[in-house]
């Protein structure tokens, strides 16, 4: 099973994600220019993963954001952590279905639980 995400990043031309081959647990980093052109870096191993993490947050990260731009203008973001706190970043959406989904299909096949700290954020908890 492949899973493919996508995330912002500062440019409108350009576009990152990532593409993990759950089966032979590899993944790709891949960039495209304009939605067209695609750039895709050789697969590597999937780090050994503890746990998927949900979490909101902002596009644009800045000084002058307040606490209520998190429930505005936030983003869902589902990542697979590493390697005590690193995060390997996997999607990027406003749509909570499909990134739970998402995050289900993925704590399933690499057999782990799932932190959802985008819900309450204040109160982040261990799905089943």
């Amino acid at each position: 099973m492949e899973i493919k995400g996508k995330y912002a990043n500062g440019s409108l031309a350009l576009k990152q994600g990532i593409v993990i081959d759950l089966q032979k647990r590899l993944y790709s980093i891949f960039t495209t220019l304009f939605g067209i052109i695609k750039f895709r870096d050789e697969p590597k191993p999937l780090p050994a993963v503890e746990y998927v993490l949900l979490f909101r947050t902002l596009y644009n990260k800045c000084q002058s954001c307040n606490i209520a731009d998190f429930e505005n203008d936030s983003v869902i973001q589902l990542s697979l952590v590493h390697d005590k706190n690193r995060k390997l970043i996997i999607h990027e959406t406003d749509n909570m279905e499909q990134i739970m989904m998402m995050a289900h299909i993925l704590a399933d096949e690499l057999k782990v639980s799932i932190r959802d700290a985008a819900t309450d954020r204040r109160h982040p908890m261990w799905l089943d």
